[in-house]
């Protein structure tokens, strides 16, 4: 569960020996008791001024986003208010 205010953490495993620079993710929120937004960004830098997904109450609600990565590999998941945060990891982009 996601507190309000949050950031959860998620690693992509890096495949072949590469690290990505950037992951495609759905995003779905469910379990809401408040309306409010997910924001996903690279790990290391601010939270970002924009959402990634919005959310009303007690609706389950999803949607991809594709997530630059940083030196920490890492996409940090901001949310605003509480919910059940699920993260599918649907695509990598690798350097060439």
């Amino acid at each position: 569960m996601a507190t309000a205010g949050s950031v959860t953490r998620f690693a992509p495993v890096a495949e072949g020996g590469r690290r990505p620079t950037a992951v495609l993710v759905n995003l779905t929120a469910t379990g809401t008791t408040a309306a409010g937004f997910v924001s996903a960004y690279p790990c290391g830098s601010p939270v970002v001024p924009t959402s990634s997904l919005n959310f009303g109450v007690g609706v389950d609600v999803a949607n991809a986003a594709t997530v630059r990565l940083y030196a920490t590999g890492e996409v940090c998941l901001y949310s605003s208010s509480a919910t059940h945060l699920v993260v599918d990891l649907l695509g990598r982009l690798n350097p060439t």
